[in-house]
C-alpha cells in the first residue's frame, strides 16, 4: 500500500517528497542490495525489483531491512529506493518497525553525502528536514529517534538542532518531557544506534548545553503544567553536563 496522506498533505513535504520521486526517477537496480537467498521471504525478494520504487507495498520495504546490507550496494541501490523510504517516513505513522533509528543507516554506505550529487544531497536534506518538523507535531513522536534517523544517515544535524532552538521554549519543553523521565538522577535518554560522528557529540552537547538548562529552567519559573517537568530535565541537564561538575 501507499503511504496515507492526510488532508494537509498538500504542503511543503508533499511537494519535496513529489520531487525527490521526480529527481530519483530510474530504472530499478539489477540487485536488491542486500544478502540473497537468506533473510528477505523468497516470495518477496522475487518480486522486489518488478516494481516502480514508489509502488514497493510496506511489507516489501520492511522485509528489505530486516535483511543484512550487501557488499554491492551502493548510489544505484539507494537512490531508488530512497524517495519510498522518504515517504514513509513522512506519511506511513506505522512505518519503523526495524528500528527508526537505521531507516536511513544504510546512505553513508552507499557514498552518501560525499559521492553524491550536491543537488540530490541538497534536496534530501530538504526532505528530511520537512519530516523532522511534521512528525515532532505527532503525538508520541520520540525527538531522540529522529534525530538519530538522520544523524546516522549522515545527514548534517545541524538544521535539525536549530529548528529545535527556534521552537517556543514551552513547546520544546513538552517535547523533551514526552521522553525524559521526570527524575534529576535519571540518564538522559540518548540511543544506543547513535554511533555517526560528528551528528553524535553534537547532538549530546545540545542535550546537556548551558542554553537548553536555562530554557527549561525559564519555563519552571513560568509556572504552568509543564513547570514541575521542566525543572526536573533543567536538574538532569545539571547531574550530566561537564560545565556543571565541580572541579578535580
Amino acid at each position: 500500500m501507499n503511504a496515507a496522506r492526510d488532508p494537509g498533505a498538500g504542503d511543503t513535504l508533499a511537494r519535496l517528497i513529489a520531487a525527490a520521486y521526480a529527481q530519483f526517477d530510474r530504472p530499478p537496480p539489477p540487485t536488491t542490495g542486500v544478502c540473497r537467498g537468506c533473510c528477505m521471504d523468497p516470495a518477496i525478494e522475487a518480486d522486489f525489483l518488478n516494481h516502480a520504487a514508489r509502488d514497493l507495498p510496506l511489507a516489501y520495504i520492511e522485509d528489505w531491512y530486516f535483511a543484512a546490507h550487501a557488499a554491492d550496494l551502493g548510489r544505484a541501490h539507494m537512490a531508488w529506493l530512497l524517495p519510498r523510504i522518504l515517504d514513509l517516513l513522512a506519511f506511513a505513522p506505522g512505518f519503523g518497525r526495524q528500528g527508526l533509528e537505521v531507516t536511513l543507516n544504510r546512505l553513508p554506505p552507499a557514498g552518501f553525502p560525499d559521492h553524491w550529487p550536491a543537488a540530490d544531497v541538497a534536496l534530501v536534506a530538504d526532505c528530511c528536514l520537512a519530516i523532522f518538523s511534521r512528525r515532532l507535531r505527532a503525538p508520541g513522536a520520540c525527538l531522540d529517534e529522529w534525530l538519530c534517523c538522520f544523524g546516522e544517515g549522515g545527514l548534517d544535524i545541524a538544521p535539525f538542532l536549530a529548528h529545535l532552538d527556534a521552537l517556543p521554549d514551552a513547546r520544546l519543553a513538552a517535547l523533551l518531557a514526552r521522553d525524559w523521565p521526570p527524575d534529576p538522577d535519571a540518564a538522559i535518554p540518548f540511543s544506543a544506534f547513535w554511533a555517526r560522528q560528528p551528528a553524535k557529540d553534537r547532538v549530546w552537547e545540545w542535550y546537556t548545553s548551558r542554553r537548553l538548562r536555562d530554557r527549561l529552567a525559564g519555563v519552571a519559573l513560568a509556572g504552568g503544567p509543564l513547570a514541575d517537568a521542566a525543572l526536573a530535565m533543567a536538574a538532569m541537564i545539571e547531574t550530566h553536563a561537564d560545565w556543571a561538575q565541580p572541579p578535580g
